[in-house]
């Protein structure tokens, strides 16, 4: 919003005064941790990167569908780009495009199992992201419960336990936002990444007005979104 698109070098910059602000109470994982270390060592921000595993790093995409694009490529290198920024990890990188890839996909029309669908006919690099995918088709077409799938599936931060959990929930609940966002809370592990990607996908799809009002109106950040929006349309 400040500079009214995606910048490495700006973006980095940005991020680094944050944590480095003695006011900061956030909480500093290990890839926000390894990656102020790097930058404060000097290292450019092209190649400050952790090497970690979290879906965290593929999480925090959606502001990026706000700018204005050349076309898709500009958008999914930008995507690639900020995730590569702290988590280095191939695999985490690879999830940040697939749900990105996704989330347009539905812009565009499709359902949500095409819109997966489409996705991985355009080829996924990493097999194990396959793999996770066909972990998830199972386990949503079971009768297992929601609860017990994202545990078999794993409840950790990493994209191995992540990536699976999302996708079973998105093909679980293709058309009921609310009810994959509940059952994402209530299965418990780092909830909060898996529902950062949730609700980039199923944003792109469903309105905001398409919400119960609830689900908007009780955000205490709410003017600062909106004003944050109206900043970049």
């Amino acid at each position: 919003a400040q500079g009214g698109d995606y910048d490495l070098t700006r973006f980095a910059a940005a991020w680094q005064e944050f944590w480095e602000n003695p006011s900061c109470l956030s909480y500093r994982d290990g890839a926000t941790k390894a990656t102020l270390a790097n930058l404060q060592a000097g290292v450019s921000p092209a190649n400050a990167a952790s090497p970690s595993r979290d879906i965290a790093g593929a999480a925090r995409i959606g502001p990026l569908f706000l700018l204005k694009w050349a076309d898709e490529d500009a958008l999914l290198d930008a995507v690639k780009s900020q995730t590569a920024f702290t988590h280095g990890d191939p695999a985490v990188i690879e999830a940040a495009e697939f749900f990105a890839r996704v989330a347009l996909a539905l812009q565009s029309g499709m359902n949500m199992e095409a819109a997966l669908q489409h996705v991985t006919a355009l080829g996924i690099r990493i097999d194990l992201l396959s793999d996770w995918l066909e972990n998830a088709k199972r386990s949503a077409s079971s009768p297992v419960t929601d609860a017990a799938a994202l545990e078999q599936h794993g409840l950790s931060c990493h994209v191995d336990d992540a990536f699976p959990g999302i996708c079973h929930l998105l093909l679980r609940h293709p058309q009921d936002p609310a009810t994959a966002l509940i059952e994402n809370v209530n299965a418990g592990g780092d909830s909060a990444a898996r529902g950062m990607i949730l609700g980039l996908v199923y944003g792109a799809q469903f309105p905001v007005a398409d919400w119960s009002a609830g689900w908007v109106d009780g955000l205490h950040a709410l003017p600062e979104i909106k004003a944050l929006i109206q900043k970049l349309s």
